[in-house]
């Protein structure tokens, strides 16, 4: 091998082998860089093809799993509402057994409570559910379904569109039915819920009084002949406001049913202000624009009770009280008698005057108390 190395001509032979060799291997490299290039550029180009179509899965599958969500957890939210309320009318009713039956009918008027909103009303009209739910009350003794039932149609109520045709339908005589014969308190404030709701329509307000409704409303305040709770008496209030708004014949029905002394009564006795906000409202719809039923009010003592109740009330705190009350006095402010009346009153003025002195801060008060309860108006309406 020495001797192969030492000899010049296989020196250059090999130096010549060496030299293409790398000249060989050299235009193989870059051919090789070449193709693992374009293969990375491939590669990267495939990876940001695959990196947007993940990101577009993603996307959909993260909507998918939010839109999954919302589903079950409005389904949950359902089945524990409609729990709550089955359990509720159970707890409430003297019913011994419940039947599929019942228990299914129960249910199919709490689903129309809990979506009524998401259904036009025409649809409801087209397919008379009103007349559905008022024939189940009719038909059935289940104080489940009766409840329930009712509960329906006062949420059904809340279209303006269905309010007379529930009427029409003839629901007052068998509401007064149902007032008369149960003393499940669950029922009788449903009952004076959809009066209230119903009473709204100016068209039904005859109705409800020569139906006997009003009477019954005026029964139920005191609970004459049933043993009633707060919710019964404001919602049954609430019903008689509704009723005598906008209309001389109720207010002065309202005076011959000797309506006028249960809501002094009330107001003198319940601890809870909406029941006294809502029966000075009733006052104050009843002596609207009447000078036989002010004077009425009046002779009953009804000034002498406002003002009480102002002199106890907290002006600040109490602003919704105050404007009720003084709107009820520029009400019964009709005639000069009632005026003579009214400036007779012990400690009228001073309290007026008190009620002159912080008017601002309880301006202040009343328009931060009703942004956030406007709410409450739904079953309100006062004639100032």
């Amino acid at each position: 091998m020495d001797l192969i190395k030492k000899n010049e001509f296989y020196a250059k032979l090999f130096y010549k082998f060496d030299t293409s060799l790398s000249k060989t291997l050299e235009q193989f490299r870059k051919q090789i860089n070449v193709s693992i290039t374009k293969v990375e550029n491939r590669l990267d180009q495939c990876e940001k093809t695959l990196k947007v179509y993940m990101d577009k899965q993603k996307q959909v599958y993260n909507n998918d799993l939010n839109l999954a969500e919302i589903l079950i957890n409005k389904e949950l939210r359902s089945k524990v509402i409609m729990s709550q309320w089955t359990n509720k009318f159970l707890s409430s009713s003297k019913d011994e057994t419940l039947d599929p039956i019942t228990f299914a009918l129960c249910r199919f008027s709490l689903n129309i409570c809990l979506c009524y909103h998401e259904v036009k009303p025409n649809y409801l009209l087209n397919i008379n559910i009103h007349k559905q739910l008022l024939s189940y009350i009719t038909i059935l003794p289940s104080e489940l379904v009766i409840g329930s039932s009712l509960m329906a149609l006062v949420h059904i109520s809340l279209y303006s569109e269905l309010k007379s045709p529930i009427v029409i339908s003839n629901v007052l005589p068998i509401l007064l039915k149902i007032i008369i014969k149960h003393n499940n308190k669950i029922i009788l404030a449903q009952c004076m819920k959809l009066c209230a709701s119903l009473a709204l329509e100016y068209s039904n307000k005859i109705a409800m009084s020569q139906s006997g409704c009003l009477h019954a409303m005026f029964d139920l305040i005191l609970g004459t002949n049933h043993d009633v709770d707060h919710h019964i008496q404001y919602f049954a209030i609430c019903a008689i406001v509704n009723t005598i708004y906008k209309n001389d014949t109720n207010r002065i029905l309202s005076v011959e049913l000797n309506g006028i002394k249960p809501l002094l009564t009330i107001m003198k006795t319940s601890s809870y202000e909406n029941i006294i906000i809502q029966s000075i409202n009733a006052l104050a719809n009843i002596s609207y624009s009447n000078s036989y039923t002010s004077n009425q009010i009046l002779l009953l003592g009804g000034g002498e009770v406002l003002v009480e109740i102002l002199e106890t009330c907290d002006i600040l705190r109490q602003p919704l009280i105050v404007q009720a009350i003084l709107s009820t006095f520029s009400n019964v402010c009709s005639s000069d008698v009632n005026q003579s009346h009214i400036g007779s009153i012990r400690g009228l003025v001073e309290v007026t005057i008190r009620i002159c002195e912080h008017a601002r801060l309880v301006l202040w008060f009343y328009h931060h108390y009703h942004l956030h309860h406007h709410h409450l108006s739904l079953y309100t309406n006062m004639n100032r």
